[in-house]
């Protein structure tokens, strides 16, 4: 097996056309026609992992650091919006209850109460958000997984930010156990 590490990939006529940054991701220098891809064609792909566990006893919504910032290359494109991660609560009757939030004027930091965005399961607060996982027992673990089509209607910078809160006492864990947890947003041509 051979690995070729680049920096940039230039057209014929010596202009970067692409770079790529230290974390794998590709910028485009030239803008390709939207219209020559067609309605459902993916034109972009952004992740974030989170290899750390967070808790919480508030009842809060919290930051969890696991966030994107995409830029959308047409007014009617759509955002395909996916995560997962193990949670737990760490008391019977408990829940973790996950969402995810759009342009928050709060801080990224890890366990900072969000506030200044828009939910997108529309839930609210104090609502069960897009994936919770409940305890009947204090050693259970489950997968929050949720998925949401945005329909931002921008061409201007957007960051989604995966959020937690707990539910029912005891302490909410996300992405318990330091496990993988993975946010993936998907450009999708309009």
């Amino acid at each position: 097996m051979s690995t070729l590490k680049v920096g940039a990939i230039q057209s014929t006529a010596g202009n970067a056309a692409i770079t790529v940054a230290s974390d794998g991701s590709l910028t485009t220098t030239q803008k390709v026609a939207t219209s020559n891809l067609g309605t459902g064609a993916v034109l972009q792909v952004k992740q974030s992992t989170l290899g750390v566990a967070y808790y919480s006893g508030t009842d809060d919504y919290m930051s969890t650091t696991l966030s994107l910032q995409i830029t959308p290359r047409s007014t009617s494109s759509k955002i395909l919006l996916q995560y997962s991660a193990s949670c737990h609560n760490d008391t019977s009757g408990g829940f973790v209850v996950t969402d995810l939030y759009k342009n928050p004027t709060s801080s990224l930091a890890a366990n900072t109460v969000v506030s200044g965005g828009t939910f997108l399961s529309g839930k609210g607060n104090t609502g069960f958000g897009l994936a919770q996982t409940y305890g009947q027992n204090n050693g259970s673990i489950s997968s929050c997984v949720g998925m949401f089509l945005d329909a931002p209607s921008t061409a201007s910078l957007i960051t989604y930010l995966v959020i937690y809160r707990n539910y029912g006492g005891g302490n909410a864990y996300f992405n318990v156990n330091n496990g993988l947890a993975t946010f993936t947003a998907m450009e999708i041509g309009g």
